[in-house]
């Protein structure tokens, strides 16, 4: 069929969605029919679980993300919970532009949750917005509240990697508390927040959570496959002859 060599039986999960990706790339630009005519407007698709209100955009990448765990700070616990963490709820979501994960499992009754195994989420990636967001939030059955949330680089991320693929890579990620949250307090800020307020261009986004008081941290591990990045390295090697075999074999 000409299309690339399916990995080995008991290939790794990333050889697996790699192999996915090169053999229904089909162009420069991923416009995955599918998706447009399964996932409606509103709602989800059975066949892709973790993808919502896709509309018809393209999408030139995928963002795999294993959720392992979060501390939010006994302290901030404390201001979420007037009886502390014995009756947090913490769960997980993740973000890339106006696209959002499903929430992971809720891990109650400590400021630390753990996923073991890891959550993982899964979402496209137009190649256009910069920020994987996390979000932490407190409670469950129609009340949530924001814990804390801090967001990914995607683009600086993916410099790490090779041919438009990353590796799988742990990252740890700040999280902040509202920027209201933080406003009042006049507690003793730790060494990480006080380094962030002291830049001043990061105090003139209105989007970056470093502006609330730093309270703790989340720990992932991504893996980021951009398409774009792929076809421009294929681009540049040449073809061998060799590849196709000798044109005297005739």
């Amino acid at each position: 069929s000409g299309g690339p060599p399916p990995p080995a039986r008991g290939a790794p999960r990333l050889d697996v969605d790699k192999y996915i990706w090169k053999k229904y790339q089909g162009g420069e630009k991923v416009c995955n029919d599918k998706l447009k005519r399964s996932v409606p407007l509103t709602g989800k698709s059975p066949e892709f679980p973790e993808v919502s209100n896709m509309g018809t955009t393209c999408h030139q990448g995928l963002v795999m993300v294993d959720v392992q765990s979060v501390d939010i700070g006994v302290d901030h616990a404390r201001d979420l919970r007037m009886l502390g963490p014995l009756f947090l709820s913490l769960s997980v979501q993740l973000s890339i532009g106006s696209q959002k994960s499903d929430f992971t499992s809720h891990r109650r009754g400590s400021e630390k949750a753990g996923w073991s195994p890891p959550e993982r989420k899964q979402m496209l990636w137009d190649a256009q917005e910069r920020y994987l967001w996390c979000r932490v939030w407190d409670g469950e059955l129609g009340f949530k509240q924001l814990a804390g949330e801090g967001r990914i680089d995607l683009p600086k991320l993916l410099e790490n990697g090779s041919d438009g693929i990353s590796t799988p890579e742990a990252v740890e990620v700040e999280l902040f508390a509202a920027e209201d949250d933080g406003a009042d307090s006049d507690s003793e800020a730790s060494p990480r927040s006080a380094s962030t307020a002291a830049t001043f261009s990061k105090l003139q986004d209105s989007t970056d959570p470093s502006r609330g008081a730093f309270i703790g941290t989340a720990n992932l591990k991504v893996t980021i496959i951009d398409m774009t990045g792929m076809l421009k390295t294929q681009t540049k090697k040449p073809i061998s002859q060799s590849t196709w075999g000798s044109s005297g074999s005739d």
